[in-house]
């Protein structure tokens, strides 16, 4: 059985705040990644800077994992599961399934030799990652795993880091508080048919484009649409929205697209964007200057599209100006469905509220950041910090020695 004094469920912005901060007092931290990265969303988002620094907020997540490296420091499990978590302050036991990444991290230079290799394209070299820096095997998608004696990325591997066996390891681990911090599901675009995600080319979600600005820069851009020029980001899909149980707002939706039209209209020469909306969300910190000073290059219309369908030159979208109250249609290369944020996967069986978000959590145990509604990336650094400072109160009313206090 593994113990420490504070269990970190998440190792996205929030988990990563929480267990530095409980680390950094000398505690026992270990924090539990379900992923084969950390870092959470933000560690695979794209800086929005311009010029001038947007507040996104994505260097937040750098930071976190570049201080995972300090001593003294957590210890990290990625590929991790909380599959269990009882018990009662002082004395949690949390229960673990850890799943084969079919890399050896301590091995794994990310090289690349054995996703050249691989037929199937099972295995991922997660170009974003920066701890653990290595890749990880699919082996739902592996030819080996399901028979096939296919061996081509373990003979290419000059390392030995290649692992073709598939299972499970299961471990528990005691802890005397918890710190919950799994974040966020983005919500699933292709469930709104009508904006033809996943069928029409050409229509991506806010998070690719993160994600394809990322890795590749404004050429993510031009795969989807060779001469895409004109831009169209639809607001609120999956938030806002009683008809699909989604009521609330996703609060980062506006500034997300906002800050991401602002960057390619500055990169992308005769760009343009043009943003669909239903209110603008402009509580983030640097937004409303930043739609008070619109570049020629934006566009706004309230009125979100009626359908997205294929036209002779691109994307045709149908809306109505809710400010001229007029039913119009417009021709885009390419557009950016802006998802809102369900809750997390569900997590040891804790209770969970409306959108699955956390809710009346058991005494000792805490949630931190987007799991328990919808937060940006600041908000969730300062949620791990609030979260840290509950665990640490929770520790001295129960007498357990927390270095430094008295």
């Amino acid at each position: 059985m593994l113990t420490c004094t504070a269990l970190v469920v998440g190792s996205g912005v929030a988990g990563l705040t929480a267990a530095q901060a409980l680390a950094a007092r000398g505690l026992s931290v270990m924090v539990v990644e379900q992923g084969s990265v950390v870092g959470g969303h933000a560690a695979g988002y794209a800086c929005k800077a311009g010029a001038d620094c947007v507040l996104c907020g994505v260097c937040l997540a750098a930071q976190g994992i570049r201080s995972l490296r300090a001593a003294p420091g957590p210890v990290v499990r990625v590929d991790t599961s909380v599959v269990a978590l009882e018990g009662s302050p002082g004395r949690f036991t949390a229960r673990l399934v850890q799943r084969a990444r079919g890399i050896d991290v301590a091995r794994c230079t990310a090289c690349g030799l054995c996703v050249r290799v691989c037929p199937v394209g099972a295995i991922s070299p997660l170009p974003w990652a920066e701890e653990p820096r290595a890749c990880v095997l699919d082996f739902d998608a592996c030819l080996r795993a399901s028979g096939n004696p296919c061996a081509l990325c373990r003979e290419a591997c000059p390392f030995g880091a290649v692992r073709l066996e598939p299972g499970t390891r299961e471990d528990t681990v005691t802890a005397a508080v918890v710190v919950v911090a799994t974040g966020f599901t983005p919500f699933p675009a292709s469930a709104k048919s009508r904006f033809g995600y996943g069928r029409l080319p050409g229509v991506i979600t806010t998070m690719d484009l993160e994600q394809g600005l990322r890795q590749q820069g404004t050429a993510y851009l031009e795969h989807q649409a060779p001469a895409g020029r004109r831009l169209a980001f639809v607001h609120c899909v999956g938030s806002r929205d009683v008809a699909a149980g989604r009521g609330w707002c996703s609060q980062v939706c506006c500034p997300t697209a906002l800050r991401l039209a602002r960057r390619l209209a500055g990169d992308v020469p005769d760009l343009e964007a043009t943003l669909f909306f239903m209110d603008l969300q402009r509580c983030a910190p640097g937004i409303a200057r930043l739609f008070r000073v619109l570049p020629p290059e934006i566009h706004l219309v309230r009125g979100l599209p009626a359908e997205v369908r294929a036209g002779t030159g691109g994307l045709v979208v149908t809306y109505e100006d809710l400010a001229t109250a007029t039913r119009c249609q417009g021709e885009f290369d390419v557009i950016v469905l802006a998802v809102g944020m369900d809750g997390p996967p569900s997590v040891g069986g804790l209770p969970e509220g409306t959108g699955g978000f956390l809710t009346d959590l058991p005494r000792g145990v805490v949630a931190a950041g987007a799991c328990g509604g919808p937060v940006s990336i600041a908000e969730a650094a300062a949620e791990g910090l609030r979260a840290a400072g509950a665990a640490l109160k929770t520790l001295e009313e129960l007498a357990c020695p927390v270095p430094g206090r008295h």
